[in-house]
């Protein structure tokens, strides 16, 4: 059973997706850098359109599955690759944003799709969605952009709001294994204070991957994926931290616009999460930073991906409620 307010969703019938299109496009950053964007497009009119924000060691194309449902609502699907991540990186650059500035770089690349979305579909209710780091990135460009296009709506999948103290002992160890490892290279350490430690929430796994989800069959696609799972290196954390520590601060959720509708989804079993209070901290976060339509949800039963999980269909039917009820 899941920890949600009562809704009563007017959703317009689901549609068939079959006929629905993929495409993909790239759009060009200021730096020159070539972000990777995907489509899926609903085979009516899109009465609304869902931007995605991939997490770490993972790609937009992985939410293909829940792009097609979401077709199914009537809703335009756009994701795009960040930096270090996706088939279109090179190997040797996989899990690595940008020598400088990393931070600074992923959140625009965000602002740049961003723009183009509201150019192409400049009528359609745009909703940002990140999952785990996309959730962060998803935040850290609303926080950062002084004029965000207009949303209809911020949804965060599978976050947290870090501790201080632990998040101060995490950057003052990637201070310490770049000063004497390099900013490429990655770090066993972090490794085992982050991914590590997920692993290890889960009593008897079959893989060190199993706390993405209960979903065996997700979880091995995922481990077949050759641009899944990959290890980060010294300065994508470094720079991830910095965009966390800014998150801490109550002035920077304060630029979040406070009338935005926000809808904080997570599974109870999830580590990144801190099984639940990460997420249910985050809320309340913005709620006393003044934001008015806040919805924290925290699923009992699943881990770190609610939409791919075994009970997927829950966290979907969630999504499509609060969707509806923001249009």
């Amino acid at each position: 059973m899941s920890t949600q307010p009562d809704v009563t969703p007017e959703a317009a019938p689901a549609q068939d997706a079959r006929n629905a299109t993929f495409e993909q496009t790239q759009l060009t950053a200021a730096d020159g850098h070539r972000i990777p964007v995907y489509l899926w497009k609903p085979p009516g009119a899109p009465r609304g359109l869902i931007h995605i924000c991939h997490g770490m060691a993972e790609h937009g194309q992985r939410y293909a599955r829940l792009a097609r449902y979401l077709n199914e609502h009537h809703l335009l699907v756009v994701a795009h690759d960040h930096r270090g991540h996706g088939q279109q990186t090179p190997v040797d650059e996989l899990g690595h944003y940008a020598d400088e500035d990393g931070w600074d770089k992923v959140t625009a690349d965000v602002g740049i799709v961003q723009g183009w979305i509201h150019q192409s579909w400049p009528t359609l209710p745009c909703y940002l969605m990140g999952h785990s780091m996309g959730s962060f990135i998803a935040q850290g460009y609303l926080t950062r952009n002084p004029e965000p296009p207009l949303l209809a709506g911020l949804i965060l999948s599978g976050s947290n709001r870090d501790k201080r103290v632990q998040l101060a002992a995490l950057r003052t160890i990637l201070r310490i294994v770049r000063l004497f490892k390099g900013p490429h290279a990655t770090s066993p350490t972090v490794h085992k204070l982050t991914f590590g430690a997920f692993a290890r929430s889960v009593e008897t796994p079959r893989t060190r991957f199993d706390w993405l989800s209960h979903d065996e069959g997700a979880v091995y696609d995922y481990i077949a994926d050759p641009y899944c799972g990959f290890d980060c290196t010294n300065q994508l954390w470094s720079d991830l931290a910095y965009g966390l520590t800014a998150l801490l601060r109550r002035d920077t959720l304060q630029r979040v616009p406070a009338d935005l509708p926000i809808l904080i989804i997570s599974g109870a079993e999830d580590p990144v999460g801190e099984f639940g209070q990460g997420p249910r901290r985050l809320a309340q976060a913005y709620r006393d930073t003044g934001h008015s339509d806040v919805t924290c949800i925290v699923f009992q039963g699943m881990r770190h991906e609610p939409f791919n999980e075994k009970q997927r269909a829950e966290a979907e039917e969630t999504l499509i409620a609060w969707l509806t009820r923001h249009r």
